[in-house]
């Protein structure tokens, strides 16, 4: 959520595998959604999470076209086990 320029999104570009310590470790792999599919996922973080919300300029509720203009510079990665 904080954009091309954070340190997570460059780690997970450089080394997408990773362990999530939550509970029992698992072992991942972080896979970056392209542009054209991150609006859904970047809605549903601004519906969900109202910490993050300072970080996208589009309001909770807004049109799909309007998480469409921010996707490019708002990067996604999926989840998937290992």
């Amino acid at each position: 959520m904080l954009g091309e320029g954070s340190g997570w999104v460059k780690n997970a570009r450089a080394s997408p595998e990773a362990t999530i310590r939550h509970g029992r470790p698992r072992s991942v792999r972080l896979v970056e959604l392209p542009p054209a599919e991150r609006a859904p996922v970047i809605r549903e973080h601004v519906r969900f999470a109202s910490s993050g919300r300072r970080h996208f300029p589009v309001q909770p509720g807004a049109l799909l076209s309007e998480y469409e203009a921010i996707a490019d510079r708002c990067p996604v990665f999926r989840i998937d086990p290992l």
